[in-house]
């Protein structure tokens, strides 16, 4: 089996939203990272996205970056705007939060850097690719120039 067909991890969706919560049982909340090319990869679900404490979990592990795949609703939309550079920043980490278009859904999936910049975004009504670059040059900047992390009196190197 190559890289491309090994499952790299498993999570499950640990903050059910509204009617979720009658259909779903929510996933374990211990936030899993694993390695790739790119650095340590985390994933969230959607709602997971909203909460501090999970990604700051992921940043204790030396995450480099965040996958958050969503179906995050109009109503929702700015919390959407705001929550992925917030997580980005505070963690100090990339955030590629990924969301769909259809079905009243908010669209706009970002690419976000360390610094909590959005770097990349699509458009809120009509499906898109976006890239973003992943330098981990900026990664070791942000961690340096604004040293949350550190301050946090946890050391991400060990991870």
């Amino acid at each position: 089996m190559d890289e491309s067909e090994e499952q790299l991890v498993l999570y499950r969706k640990s903050k059910l939203w509204g009617v979720e919560k009658k259909i779903f049982s929510p996933g374990p909340k211990d936030y899993k990272s694993f390695s790739s090319r790119f650095g340590r990869i985390g994933m969230f679900i959607c709602f997971d996205m909203e909460f501090p404490e999970p990604s700051r979990e992921l940043a204790k592990k030396g995450i480099d970056l965040i996958i958050c795949p969503s179906v995050w609703s109009q109503s929702a939309k700015t919390r959407w705007e705001i929550q992925l550079p917030c997580r980005a920043l505070d963690n100090q980490c990339y955030i590629a939060g990924v969301n769909t278009v259809f079905n009243q859904a908010c669209g706009g999936t970002q690419w976000v850097d360390p610094f909590g910049r959005v770097i990349n975004k699509a458009s809120k009504d009509e499906e898109a690719l976006i890239y973003g670059d992943f330098d981990k040059s900026l990664l070791e900047n942000a961690r340096t120039s604004i040293p949350y992390l550190k301050e946090m009196n946890f050391d991400t190197s060990k991870e």
